[in-house]
């Protein structure tokens, strides 16, 4: 059991039964016919259609409804009263998707803090309401890097579409931000609210794992090349950080699956399993 150091992240224990056995080849090809979170991302940016529903003046009034920020509590406040937890108000058009498929695009905001040390980010969605823009919700995790990009994807093909995101687990004690872990944040849009729902998709979160080991393949061939050149190396933040990201992944899909986790943290990280398993606890 992960403890309480690992506890303070607040990911949900996602319940998730494994089929063994004689089927466990034909689960893992199932798997890999599933996009990486990284293609989905990819393949949705390169098909989406150009963002025609909403003029430019109706995007400058969503805009103009801002009346100010409350930095005591970094709130981000509109004249209707409906508030944003962030802390900026520089926006930019990211997408118009049809996600509740009811024929009208949603229009995708992204809202951008470009000040201080580093620069964080979330999403919006409006819709139409009588005619005008309404503030139906928020998505992202709040962070840099990959966390600004999302694919709106049916993945259960119910005829709604899930925002498919990462989540960037950031501030890790020493580990540097460039090899922090990345894992799958996904949302469901029904009945006009965002729910985070990722664990309702364990078929993603496996497909993230292999994604994993073939990243650490790619860690442990530069490091081999490094070493012939310039010798052995001490540091293995690189690789750290994409163990803890494998251990987190099986974290995310239950306590079941935990175990399992550690033992194939043993396995394929024989370099950083020791330092985890002091800081993190089996």
């Amino acid at each position: 059991m992960i403890n309480r150091k690992w506890a303070i992240l607040k990911f949900k224990l996602i319940p998730f039964l494994l089929v063994a056995g004689g089927f466990f080849s034909c689960i893992a090809d199932s798997i890999l016919a599933i996009d990486s979170v990284s293609q989905m991302l990819d393949q949705d940016e390169k098909n989406r259609k150009p963002c025609k529903d909403y003029s430019l003046t109706e995007l400058n009034t969503v805009m103009n409804k801002y009346v100010g920020i409350d930095h005591k509590n970094w709130r981000l406040q509109y004249k209707d009263k409906a508030s944003i937890t962030i802390e900026g108000y520089e926006l930019e058009l990211y997408a118009c998707v049809d996600v509740d498929n009811e024929g009208i695009a949603e229009v995708i905001l992204l809202h951008n803090l470009t000040g201080g040390m580093k620069c964080c980010h979330i999403m919006s969605i409006y819709k139409y309401d009588n005619g005008n823009l309404k503030h139906i919700g928020n998505f992202g995790d709040g962070d840099s890097g990959r966390s600004t990009r999302a694919a709106f994807i049916d993945l259960n093909k119910d005829g709604i579409k899930e925002i498919i995101s990462f989540k960037i687990v950031d501030y890790l004690d020493d580990m540097p931000g460039a090899y922090s872990p990345e894992l799958p944040l996904i949302y469901c849009f029904k009945q006009n609210k965002i729910t985070e729902c990722t664990e309702k998709f364990p078929q993603v979160i496996e497909r993230e794992v292999q994604e994993t080991l073939k990243r650490r393949e790619q860690i442990l061939n530069k490091n081999a090349e490094l070493a012939r050149k310039y010798g052995p190396k001490n540091d293995f933040s690189d690789l750290k950080g994409n163990a803890l990201q494998y251990l987190f992944l099986y974290d995310l899909l239950g306590k079941k699956k935990e175990k399992e986790g550690w033992i194939g943290l043993r396995k394929y990280y024989p370099q950083v399993y020791d330092e985890i398993k002091k800081e993190y606890g089996e």
